[in-house]
């Protein structure tokens, strides 16, 4: 589906200012406070929400036609009849759907608590034309181990793609960014993900960074990134970082994607080695030492060797 182009500025009166741009799948549990959140937004503009219901096999769906028959003004939701995939879901439907001047991101397990997050937002966007994306800071709420935390302690200022690349101090429900600044040549990209088009965002405009905590970003076992098979996250991740690097013509971030498909072959080394998954072990030892042989061979050797002794005791 080719990407299509939000209304005309020059018809603002069907043009809402911004769109909220919500995907779920099997968030039961947690869809009706994200739809609580937006609800309790206090604007002074008008705003959609735009939904992409991926064929939940819980109760997500029931509860998402409930708030769409009692706010028929605001909901444009997709239901899927078949279960399309996460980017299909997100950025072949739901994203070229939004026909807000800005676009507002926030996943089904996530909310906001901030009522004013919004209008901050925005202002700070119409304020400052040559910054493409603002973000804030979150509280997460980790289920797998029933603690809660910030989810950065970074101070207010600009990013850059060194930020973006690296420990990014934001969760993908603070962020709101302008539509114009989405094209064609984003779509295009092979495995989309949320820092992919962080990047793409950051070599259009910049990007304001508020240590405001507005959100809650949730952690549980159903996120990707808990996944059992570090290998294949692993793997995933490199190829988001190739994907990345076309967008970058700077040879000085080469070390990053490096560092970045390191640490995340690192992990699924240990996680194999732990579950005594050796075959894995390998094969992610040997991505290690495409990226960086010394450490891969000190982290082996100590992995293998901490394991064996927590064997013997």
């Amino acid at each position: 589906m080719a990407y299509k182009e939000p209304l005309n500025e020059a018809h603002p009166l069907n043009r809402p200012v911004l769109s909220v741009w919500v995907v779920t799948y099997n968030h039961e549990k947690f869809i009706a406070q994200a739809l609580d959140g937006i609800l309790r937004q206090k604007t002074d503009f008008t705003y959609e929400v735009v939904v992409g219901e991926d064929c939940s096999t819980d109760g997500t769906r029931a509860i998402l036609k409930r708030y769409e028959l009692a706010h028929p003004d605001k909901f444009v939701v997709f239901y899927h009849e078949k279960n399309v995939g996460a980017k299909r879901n997100a950025y072949e439907f739901t994203l070229p759907a939004c026909s807000g001047k800005y676009i507002a991101c926030l996943e089904g397990d996530d909310y906001w608590t901030d009522p004013n997050k919004l209008q901050r937002q925005v202002d700070f966007l119409e304020s400052n034309p040559d910054y493409g994306m603002v973000a804030e800071n979150a509280l997460v709420k980790n289920l797998i181990n029933n603690t809660e935390y910030q989810f950065s302690d970074q101070a207010d200022g600009d990013l850059g793609l060194e930020d973006l690349l690296g420990k990014r101090p934001f969760p993908t429900a603070s962020v709101v960014f302008r539509s114009a600044l989405i094209d064609q040549k984003l779509l295009d990209f092979e495995n989309l993900g949320d820092t992919i088009l962080w990047c793409y965002l950051a070599t259009k405009g910049k990007i304001r960074y508020t240590n405001l905590r507005s959100s809650i970003y949730t952690r549980s076992q159903n996120g990707m990134v808990a996944s059992s098979d570090r290998l294949h996250w692993a793997r995933l991740m490199e190829q988001w970082n190739a994907q990345i690097a076309k967008l970058l013509t700077d040879s000085t971030y080469r070390s990053i994607f490096d560092r970045r498909n390191y640490d995340e072959y690192a992990k699924a080394m240990q996680a194999a080695i732990d579950n005594g998954n050796y075959g894995n072990a390998r094969l992610a030892f040997f991505k290690c030492l495409k990226y960086k042989p010394l450490s891969a061979f000190k982290k082996a050797v100590k992995s293998v060797w901490s394991n064996s002794a927590q064997k013997k005791t």
